[in-house]
C-alpha cells in the first residue's frame, strides 16, 4: 500500500503505520487532542492506517480524536503531506462520518472491498485443511453435492453483517479440524473428515451468525420485488344453498410387501424350535414391513418437497433474470442472488436423483420379493396358501411344515 504511493510520488516514504481507534484516544480530559496530533506528526510522509476506526465513533473522548483529526488534516503542515486511511465494516463506517459533519469531505474516496466469493472461501478451507493433513475430498470437487451445499450455505453467510470473509473461513476450519481429530481414526490411517460433519460445520456457523446478527441479510432489501411469490387466488366458495354431497375416494393401498393371507397356524409336527424360531421371523418381517411402508411414504414426501423446493428456485431464477439493477452495488448483489439460487437449484435435482433412486432400488427388492413368493406358491408345497417367512437358509411357510432352501429357489 505504502509502496504504490510513493512509487507515485505522493509520499517520501513508503512506510505504513498501523493503529488502532484506541491508539488516538486518551484516558483523561485534555489527552486526546495531543495525543492523535502526535500520531499524525509520526506519519508525516507516510500512510496511517486506522483499523477499525468505527470505534471512533463511540466513547467519552472519541469525538475530540476526530475534531482534531479533521482539524490537523487542514492544515498546511499535514495537507498532501500524508494518507490516512479508515478502515472498517461498511455500515459502521457510515455511522462514524456522521458524527463530525467535516469528516466525510477529509475522506472522499470510498473503498468497498467485495465479499469473497464461496469457491476462493472452500480454498482457504482446504488449504487450512491440508496443514493438519485432514482430508475432505469433496472440497476438490466442485459438482460433488457436499461442494454445492457448502458453497450455498457460505453464500447465504455472506450477506450477513457479522460476515469475516476469510477469518470465519479459518475458525470453520479449526471446528472441522477438531471433529477430525476426536473421530475414530484405525492407526497410521489419514485423518478423514466426513461430507456430513463438514455440511454440519458450515449449518453451525451459518446458524451462530444469524443469531448475532441484528438486521436482516442484504438478500432480503436488495430486489425484493423481484422475488416477491406472485398473489394468492382467494378459495371459490360454493352458494351456500347448494345441495350437500360427498364423493368417495378410492382407497389407496399402501406401498410395501403385499398382506399375507394368513400367517398361519402352527402345523402339526412344528418341532418347538423350529416354530420359536419362525415365530421370530415373523415378527420382524412385520416390522421390516412396517418400516419399509414408513420409508416409501417419506421418501415420497421428501421427493414431493425436493419437487417444491426445484420450482420455487426456477421461478426465482427467471425472475432473477428479468430483474434490472440500477448501479453497480445492485449489480453485484444480483448475480450474487443469481448464484444462490443456481446452487439452490443444483442441490434440489441431485437430491431429488438421490431419493428416487433410493426408491428405485427399494421397489426393485420389493418386486424381487414378491416374485419369490409368487413362485414358492406355484411350487404347491403349502396348500393352505400361507406366506412364506425368510428364515435366513432359505422360506419356510408360515404353518411351519415346508421349508425350501435358498438353493431350490426357482427365481
Amino acid at each position: 500500500m505504502g509502496q504504490v504511493y510513493y512509487d507515485m510520488g505522493m509520499l517520501s516514504s513508503k512506510e505504513v503505520i498501523e493503529c488502532s481507534a484506541s491508539d488516538l484516544v486518551g484516558r483523561f480530559v485534555g489527552e486526546t487532542g495531543p495525543k492523535t496530533k502526535q500520531l499524525l506528526e509520526r506519519a508525516l510522509g507516510k500512510v496511517l492506517f486506522i483499523d477499525e476506526a468505527y470505534r471512533l465513533s463511540e466513547g467519552n473522548f472519541s469525538k475530540e480524536a476526530i475534531d482534531e483529526l479533521v482539524a490537523s488534516l487542514t492544515l498546511d503542515k499535514f495537507k498532501s503531506k500524508i494518507i490516512v486511511i479508515l478502515a472498517g465494516y461498511n455500515d459502521d463506517m457510515n455511522n462514524l462520518l456522521s458524527v463530525n459533519s467535516g469528516l466525510a469531505s477529509r475522506f472522499p474516496e470510498e473503498v468497498n472491498f467485495r465479499n469473497m466469493e464461496p469457491a476462493h472461501c472452500l480454498d482457504v478451507l482446504r488449504k487450512e485443511l491440508s496443514k493438519k493433513k485432514i482430508q475432505l475430498p469433496e472440497l476438490d470437487d466442485p459438482s460433488s453435492f457436499a461442494y454445492i451445499r457448502m458453497s450455498s450455505l457460505i453464500l447465504e453467510t455472506s450477506t450477513l453483517p457479522t460476515w469475516g470473509n476469510a477469518r470465519d473461513m479459518i475458525q470453520l476450519s479449526k471446528k472441522m479440524i477438531q471433529i477430525a481429530l476426536l473421530a475414530d481414526t484405525p492407526d497410521e490411517s489419514p485423518l478423514m473428515l466426513s461430507a456430513e460433519d463438514a455440511i454440519r460445520c458450515v449449518e453451525t456457523m451459518l446458524k451462530d451468525q444469524q443469531g448475532r446478527s441484528s438486521t436482516k441479510p442484504r438478500s432480503q432489501s436488495i430486489l425484493h420485488e423481484a422475488l416477491l411469490p406472485p398473489p394468492q387466488q382467494p378459495p371459490h366458495h360454493h352458494n351456500a344453498t347448494s345441495t350437500a354431497h360427498t364423493t368417495k375416494q378410492p382407497v389407496r393401498a399402501a406401498s410395501g410387501p403385499p398382506a399375507a393371507p394368513d400367517f398361519g397356524i402352527r402345523d402339526l409336527g412344528v418341532s418347538d424350535a423350529d416354530w420359536e424360531r419362525l415365530e421370530v421371523c415373523k415378527m420382524a418381517e412385520q416390522e421390516r414391513a412396517r418400516k419399509e411402508r414408513e420409508e416409501a411414504e417419506k421418501l415420497r414426501m421428501q421427493i414431493k418437497e425436493q419437487k417444491k423446493t426445484l420450482e420455487k428456485q426456477n421461478a426465482i431464477e427467471g425472475q432473477l433474470k428479468r430483474a434490472f439493477a440500477k448501479d453497480e452495488t445492485e449489480r453485484q448483489e444480483l448475480k450474487r442472488l443469481r448464484e444462490a439460487a443456481r446452487l439452490k437449484k443444483v442441490a434440489a435435482e441431485h437430491e431429488i436423483r438421490m431419493l428416487e433412486e433410493k426408491r428405485r432400488l427399494e421397489e426393485e427388492r420389493r418386486r424381487k420379493e414378491e416374485r419369490v413368493q409368487q413362485a414358492l406358491r406355484e411350487m404347491g408345497q403349502c396348500v393352505a396358501g400361507f406366506r412364506w417367512i425368510n428364515i435366513g437358509s432359505g422360506y419356510r411357510c408360515a404353518g411351519g411344515s415346508h421349508f425350501v432352501s435358498n438353493a431350490e429357489l426357482p427365481v
